[in-house]
């Protein structure tokens, strides 16, 4: 995955989610729940951070760059995200509904 541009913070962010999902979590019902008791900025900002994961995963899915293992994450990323943006919820000019899904 090109991960040029990227800064070395969110980088090592990124690794360390990737590492808790992996070994850690217990419940991502319960991991949710706790961060919802975050200081409401810091909900709006990790929202905005998991808005972005979910855009990524669209592009992904209209590109055709997932597998069987993460092929519904993408999907329904897609199917949500393309359905904020038909409600105006999110103003995203550059992401690209005309791209087929392969």
């Amino acid at each position: 995955m090109e991960q040029e541009g990227i800064a070395k913070g969110d980088l090592e962010f990124a690794k360390h989610f990737e590492n808790f999902v992996n070994g850690y979590m217990a419940s991502a019902d319960k991991t949710g729940k706790a961060m919802a008791e975050a200081h409401r900025y810091l909900q709006s900002q990790m929202f905005n951070v998991c808005l972005a994961y979910m855009r990524q995963l669209a592009v992904n899915y209209r590109k055709g760059y997932y597998d069987p293992r993460n092929e519904r994450a993408a999907r329904q990323s897609a199917v949500a995200y393309e359905a904020l943006i038909e409600a105006d919820e999110i103003y995203d000019p550059k992401y690209e509904t005309s791209i087929a899904v392969k």
